[in-house]
Parts: C-alpha cells; structure tokens; sequence
C-alpha cells in the first residue's frame, strides 16, 4: 500500500503542477485527476457536475456527480457532492493520509462477488492509512450482492466524526438500516494529538470505545437508554515488531443477534458473549493473534472458544479449542425459533491445531447417552483443500434426538384431533408445518461449493439402539473428487436384515444425481410396530433412480427409474397407521374392523415405473385378515400432482360396504374423496387418467416375479409368500 500511495502522490503532483503552469483552469485538473486514477489504480472516475480544486498547504476539492467505478465490473460508488481538505505532504511526514475535513452526501456503494473472485482469507483484511478529523456523511447505501446472486443492504442516514478540544477526545455518531432494521452507532475515539504520540511513542495507545444499539433513535421514549447489541473497547498500539496491534474487549447481547438476523424470532435469556481480541497489521494486511469467547448471565448453554497463533515459527501455529454444554436443547430451542424437542443434552469439547498448511481437528462430544467421537485433518493438496477423517459412534440411541418422543407426540396430536372416523381427514398442521402451494423448492441449488475441496471420510456406528430394537451397525464411506461426490457404501446391518445405499451426485456441469440402494428384512416395520416376539415382521426395499438438475423441482422433475417396496406380517397400532398413511390407509383398515387397537397387515407391495418425473404405480395392494386394498396411483413430481384410486375390500363378507376412495390434486394438498358403492363394485374402476384393474387382472406370474427379486425366505403359506399362493390357486380354479 505504501508504493502504491507513493506512486499515486507523485503521479498527481506531478499531474497537476505541469496542469496549473500550462492551464491553470479546474476542468483540466479533473481531467489529470480521471487520467491518474485509472492509470495507477486501473479504475474509471467520473465527474459529471461542478469541480474545484484549490492547491496551497492544502489541497481543497469540491465536486458533484462522482462515480467510481472497477475495470472488472466488481464494484461502483456514486457520490452526489463532495468537499474536502487534504494535508498534501502529511503522507512523507507520518505515512498516513491526514484529511482535516471531508464531507459527502447522497452516497451509493455496490459491490459485486463473482465466481472468479478468489477466497477470502479469513485472517487477513485491509485497512487504508487514513486519517480524518471531521466527517460529515449523509445518506448512504451501500449493498453486497454474491455469487449466488443475494443482496444485502446498509443505509446511513447520517455518519460524523468530530474532535472537540473540550472534552479531549473525538466523537462518533452513526443511525441506518441493516437489511430494514434500524441501529445507532455511538463512540469516542482518542484525539488526533494521541494519535500523532502513538505513531511516534511505541509504549503508547490510543482509545476506542464503541457501542451499537438497534432501533431508531428517535423511536426510543424520553429517558430511557436501549440496551447496546455490542459493545467494543480497546486500544491501538505500535509493537517494535509490528507496525500496529489493536486490541479489545467486547460485550454481545445474544438475544439482540438473534432478533436482527431472524426479525421472525423474539427470544430472550440468551444471555451474553464476552471477550478479547488481539490483531496486528502485518505488511498490507491484518492478521487475528489472540481471540476468546465465553457465555455469561444465561443457563441455556455454556461456551467458551479460545484462539491463539503463534508466529515465532516461519509458518504461524494455530491453537483453536471449544467448549458447548446444552443442558435443555428444547428450552434453547424455542428461543432461536427451532424445535428440539425430545433432545437430551449435549456437551461437547474440540481442539484444532496446526498451521494454515495443515490442520487437525478432535472432538468428543455426547447427546444423551451417545457419545461422538471426530477426527478431521485438511491440508493442501494441488490447487485446493483436501480433508480426511472419521466420524465413531459407539452407540446411538435413536430417543437422544427425539427420534420416539416426536413420532409418539404428533401421532397421539392427530387422535385426539380426530372427531370424524366415518370420513378421511389429514392431521392437523402445526407450527412450521402449514400447507405450501410447492413441494419441491424452485431456488437452484448451490452444488458450486462441492468443487472447492476434496473429502475422504468414514462413518462407524457400531449400535443403533431405539425401544429394545438393535442395528447392528451402519458403516460408511464418503468420497468428494473434484466435483464428484460418491457414497460407496453405505451398509447398515440390522436384527434379521441389512441395507446397501450408493449415491452420486456429479456437480462439474448440470448436477447430476444416482441413487441405488437394497434393503431385506427393512428397518421399518421394526422400529414402527409394536411386534410380538414369534410374528417377523419383515419389509424390503428396491431403489434405483437417477436425475439432474440445478433445483430440488428440476432433480424431482427429471427423476427416472424403479422403486419397489413390500412389507409383511406386521402388527401396527392403529394410531401409528393412521399417522404415517396420512389418514388415506388407516381409515381404510380401521373400518375394516382389524381389531382392537391394532392393524394387522400380512402383506403390502407396491411398485412405481419412473420416468422423467412421472411415476406410475405397477402394483399397489395391501393385504390384511379382514380387509383387502388395492390400488393405482400416478405421481407427476414436475407438476406436483397426485391421481390415486383405492379400492377396499371386506373379507368375510358376502357384499363389501367400504367404498373407494379418490386421491387427486396437488402434492401439497390432495382432495380426499369417497366414491359411490357404486362405482366401487364394477370390476374395472376408472377415474381421470388412473384405471385400477382388479387384482384378478393381474397374472400371479408377475406378482411372484415382482416377490422374487426381494431375495425372500419366507414360509410359502405366510405374507406375501401366502398371499401370491393364494391367487395363483385362483388362476387355477
């Protein structure tokens, strides 16, 4: 920065003495001035209104119309009026700009981020050697829009900085908006005197003291002082070794964040985040020594983050280590607006080390009764990041994350919610669970960052435990290559069965998407049915689909393959039937009359043909010892809807009495409709687009080869075994 403000200093002087000998005329000033802007700092500065230069001791400017603007398009500043002074040998005196006065008005700063711009260094930043004892700034906008295309907006209505002999030190006033929320910036600032005494005197410090508040100023009733957001203290100082080190205390007021970032939020007893900092200019840039954070005034958690680097070696050390306790995550929960519900408490402790060339990374942590143990390690290899590492779990318990007590809860919401059995309903919404007109979110997803770093990383879960159930384990493998990310395999081995998952996402040109997965003797029916000892429960899964796109809608839309799914032999209590069927199934069963409390379901199949976001169903029934259903449904996940026919069927008795039901309209909230016994007793139901053939339309031949490719040991008079006997006797008859 000091050759490039030398070269800048020469340049004018040189610029505008030859300007004053040969013309002597303001316009030919602006003129030197445009052309030495943007042949030293290749930008383009304009000055479409009035200009006046004076030169002497000082160097006064006014202008009007200013606009600044890069080469490379990646920012812009436009100034309605400007005027100041400036001390034009102050630089070769002190190595500072010292501007006694400058005032601007009808400011406009955009700032643009590309995908070419390079990464931020997180600990380095540039400040300008600048000095100024009196600003004046009115109306100021300044936006930051990313890659990603996100704006983000700052207005100052007014900004001020002024000395006053009297009270010994300078005065700082601000008020704007951050993204509309309004704040008030208040200070003092050492005067310009000991500003000059720490330039000269190492052993001295100059003061600062800032604090930020939310909420107009004038909104605030008489009297009364708003609570600061944050509050800065601290000092800058010159080192023998570097040129300045700034260090400070500061004093956050949680539940203001919160408030300011989620306006939808209203939190309090978040308590508050105290602390020191300690930065030091090294050359052109700013680099963090020393950071410490703790929590204070709250019991909703526990924090405490330390940094330290030590840059006596040639390659600064980095000391990272963290605390975090949660003893209640629910009660924390509702006050940052997320459910936790059902979450024990968590405690967790991790130390990173290193230098910027290679990091390592432990943690230990427990939730509940599950303990997490991660070891990461990320160095540099080629042109960007690689990290490896490996995530252990000994055991989980699935009731540490609420995974039993948040089924249990909406399940048993839903029945005492239910005053209408003869009709099919769909539970009530509850807080962040209000019917969408979209399903699948049109936004595009940023897949971009997948290609900044590679990853190599194993999962162990040696137990997953959950009401007496057991998982074996679940084993896995996830490999990000240059914008390729691969998890082979994913192995979960459980009670009786196990489950294989393969899944690729290549990101290098239109995200693209593979899923394929197997599963016997599927969790499912396990960890959802209350299952006697002696009946096996058992359900499988076949899965292979695949599609691109750059949004959730485009991936649904454009998804192609097969999915097949069949469970047997299951006894579910009736509440959790109804939940998990949306109410569609569970009112079926329940007039079925299936027992006391109890579904039983001795067999269901289902399968779905995909193509290009279009799914059809091959095979949909369910089979029961009262009652059995069977249906077709058409899925069209581009549109988002629904075309579904179930046509139930009483067991035992001479003529059924449960009509068919009509599902039709959109994803986010089908109609649900009972058709004329009518309709339901003819033997070919048609209803829009869906035709359901009755299931001696269908070959038994083809419902055992669907049966065939689960790989099933099952005795052959029982499930889905049973049931394809009992229909290929039918074909016989």
């Amino acid at each position: 920065m000091l050759f490039w403000g030398v070269t800048l200093l020469v340049s004018l002087s040189l610029l505008l003495g030859v300007a004053i000998y040969l013309y002597g005329k303001d316009h030919n000033y602006r003129d030197g001035l445009i052309w030495a802007v943007d042949y030293v700092y290749d930008t383009q500065l304009e000055i479409d209104g009035d200009f006046l230069l004076e030169v002497g001791k000082e160097v006064r400017i006014t202008a009007d119309g200013v606009r600044l603007r890069d080469n490379d398009g990646r920012w812009k500043v436009l100034i309605g009026k400007v005027n100041g002074r400036e001390r034009l040998f102050s630089f070769f005196r002190t190595g500072s700009w010292w501007l006694p006065e400058i005032n601007l008005s009808d400011v406009r700063v955009d700032v643009f981020e590309s995908d070419n711009d390079e990464a931020l260094d997180w600990r380095r930043f540039y400040l300008p050697e600048l000095v100024v004892e009196k600003l004046r700034l009115r109306n100021a906008v300044v936006t930051y829009t990313n890659s990603e295309k996100q704006s983000y907006e700052i207005k100052l209505q007014h900004l001020s900085l002024d000395e006053a002999q009297d009270r010994g030190s300078i005065k700082l006033s601000a008020a704007g908006e951050v993204n509309g929320d309004s704040f008030n910036l208040e200070g003092t600032l050492g005067t310009l005197s000991q500003l000059r005494v720490v330039s000269e005197d190492k052993s001295k410090a100059y003061p600062i003291e800032l604090s930020l508040t939310r909420g107009a100023a004038e909104s605030s009733p008489a009297g009364k002082k708003s609570d600061s957001v944050i509050k800065v203290k601290g000092s800058i100082a010159r080192t023998p070794r570097h040129s300045t080190i700034v260090e400070a205390t500061y004093d956050a007021a949680v539940s203001e964040l919160v408030t300011v970032f989620s306006k939808d939020v209203t939190s309090s007893g978040l308590g508050h985040l105290q602390g020191n900092v300690s930065i030091v200019d090294v050359g052109d840039s700013w680099e963090i020594k020393k950071f410490a954070l703790a929590s204070s005034d709250t019991t909703l958690y526990q924090l405490r983050a330390d940094l330290a680097v030590d840059d006596s070696k040639k390659d600064d050390q980095l000391l990272f280590q963290s605390q975090l306790g949660v003893p209640d995550p629910a009660a924390l929960g509702a006050q940052l607006g997320i459910d936790f519900r059902g979450y024990s408490s968590f405690h967790s402790k991790g130390m990173l080390s290193g230098d910027l060339n290679h990091l390592s990374y432990q943690s230990k942590a427990t939730l509940g009764n599950t303990e997490i143990d991660m070891t990461l390690t990320a160095s540099i290899k080629g042109d960007k990041p690689s990290i490896e590492g490996k995530i252990t779990i000994p055991e989980l318990d699935l009731a540490d994350i609420g995974f039993a007590q948040g089924l249990d809860a909406k399940v048993d919401a839903l029945a005492a919610a239910r005053s209408d059995t003869n009709q099919p309903s769909k539970p009530e919404a509850g807080p962040g669970t209000a019917h969408r007109d979209v399903v699948f979110s049109r936004k595009p997803v940023n897949f971009s960052r997948l290609q900044s770093f590679n990853l190599d990383m194993d999962l162990l879960v040696e137990k997953v435990v959950r009401m007496g159930y057991s998982v074996n384990s679940i084993a896995g493998h996830v490999d990000l290559t240059n914008g390729v990310l691969k998890v082979i395999p994913m192995q979960l081995m459980f009670e009786g069965g196990e489950t294989g998952i393969e899944i690729e996402v290549d990101v290098r040109d239109t995200p693209k998407i593979t899923i394929k997965g197997q599963s016997n003797g599927l969790l499912l029916g396990a960890i959802l049915a209350e299952v006697d000892q002696d009946s096996g429960v058992r359900g499988d899964l076949v899965l292979n689909i695949k599609s691109r796109g750059h949004s959730v809608h485009q991936l649904a839309a454009g998804l192609s393959g097969t999915a097949n799914f069949s469970l047997e032999n299951a006894r579910f209590p009736q509440k959790y039937v109804e939940y998990l069927s949306v109410d569609v199934f569970g009112w079926l069963l329940m007039k079925g009359s299936l027992g006391a409390g109890y579904s039983k379901i001795d067999c269901a199949m289902i399968d779905f043909d995909i193509n290009q976001g279009i799914a059809k169903s091959k095979l949909l029934i369910v089979d029961g010892p009262s009652v059995f259903v069977e249906g077709a449904a058409t899925i069209d996940l581009g549109l988002e809807t629904i075309e579904m026919l179930l046509k139930p069927e009483q067991k035992k008795e001479i003529f059924s009495k449960m009509s068919a039901v009509r599902i039709t309209g959109s994803l986010a909230d089908p109609t649900v409709k009972a058709l004329p016994l009518t309709a339901a007793s003819t033997g070919v139901l048609k209803v829009g687009a869906v035709v359901l053939l009755p299931i001696v339309a269908i070959p038994a031949t083809m419902l055992d080869e669907l049966w065939g490719r689960r790989n099933t040991k099952d005795q052959p008079n029982q499930g889905c075994a049973g049931f394809i006997a009992r229909q290929k006797a039918k074909e016989g008859q």
